[in-house]
């Protein structure tokens, strides 16, 4: 009899466990089933829309003087103005995001000073014929005093409103994005140059020229607004859905202004003698000469921007 109960337990308990087992197939089957075709959750794009926002640091700029010109000799200028200043503006741009891709364009607005001079001396060696010059519309040559062609010479540049129109591009680890952008820029920007010429005034050698009299003058004022290029990279640490900060390193090169010049200068005479000897280029000096000067300019700055639109962030619980 015991044996029949012990069989007929076993039975029970076979068909338990089985019936155990296949539910557990069902469930385990029907949970696969929901996770292969339910909702694909993805993150929020915390990056997209527009932003605007403000930005302050420090600037490094240079301007490269290329500087040739002839006053009866024949001297020449090449050497950069730099500049250490504060560099700070706004800017405004839209982000899009696909996936971790983010990409967009920005616009800039600021000042970044250019403030840099310099003042140079040219001698002229003291040697046979190193100073010779015309006359009489170029009929007649003169051989001066080597002094006469002595020049000094004083540059100073200057820039103050810059803009940029830049395409960016990045990768975002959720809330921290890297990117690099570049695009075009602008400069408002000045060069000027003054000159100083030793003449028969000055050196004292030629009775017809007033004794200690003023070096010949000469000076030019050049402005423009520059368009040359920029590029740069940084990244960007989402506070909140609406507010970032940012760090950015940027490089410019906003172009050159170029032109040609060229002056007389009327030399005073000694006390009765003729007006007429202005016409002869021995009584004149003159200076004739071409100028190039490259801005160039680097910038590291932070900033803060708010965002309209874009997704929510939530963290993980």
């Amino acid at each position: 009899m015991s044996a029949i109960f012990r069989s007929a337990r076993t039975a029970c308990s076979v068909v338990f466990c089985g019936i155990l087992v296949s539910g557990n197939s069902v469930l385990a089957a029907d949970l696969y089933r929901g996770l292969k075709d339910g909702p694909v959750y993805e993150a929020p794009a915390l990056w997209q829309g527009f932003y605007i926002g403000g930005h302050a640091g420090a600037g490094w700029s240079k301007a490269d003087v290329d500087d040739t010109f002839i006053y009866v000799g024949d001297p020449q200028y090449k050497g950069g103005l730099n500049t250490t200043s504060f560099t700070g503006g706004g800017q405004l741009g839209y982000n899009f995001q696909s996936g971790n891709l983010v990409f967009g364009v920005e616009g800039d607005i600021g000042y970044l000073k250019v403030d840099a001079s310099e003042n140079k001396s040219f001698k002229t060696e003291n040697k046979p014929r190193a100073c010779v010059g015309q006359y009489d519309g170029g009929k007649t040559e003169v051989v001066y005093d080597h002094r006469m062609c002595d020049v000094d010479a004083s540059y100073s540049a200057s820039g103050d409103l810059y803009g940029d129109i830049t395409g960016r591009v990045g990768y975002a680890f959720d809330r921290t994005l890297f990117y690099a952008k570049g695009g075009v820029a602008f400069l408002n920007g000045n060069f000027k140059a003054n000159y100083a010429g030793q003449n028969c005034n000055t050196v004292g050698n030629d009775s017809n020229c007033a004794r200690n009299g003023a070096p010949s003058k000469f000076d030019y004022d050049h402005s423009e607004t520059l368009v040359g290029w920029t590029i740069g990279a940084g990244v960007e640490y989402k506070l909140t859905s609406a507010w970032s900060l940012k760090a950015e390193y940027q490089r410019f090169d906003f172009g050159s202004i170029s032109y040609n010049y060229s002056d007389a200068y009327k030399i005073p005479l000694a006390p009765g003698k003729s007006a007429d000897l202005y016409n002869g280029g021995h009584y004149t000096s003159t200076l004739t000469g071409r100028t190039k000067v490259d801005f160039t300019a680097d910038a590291v700055t932070v900033g803060l921007n708010y965002h309209i639109g874009g997704g929510e962030y939530v963290g993980l619980k």
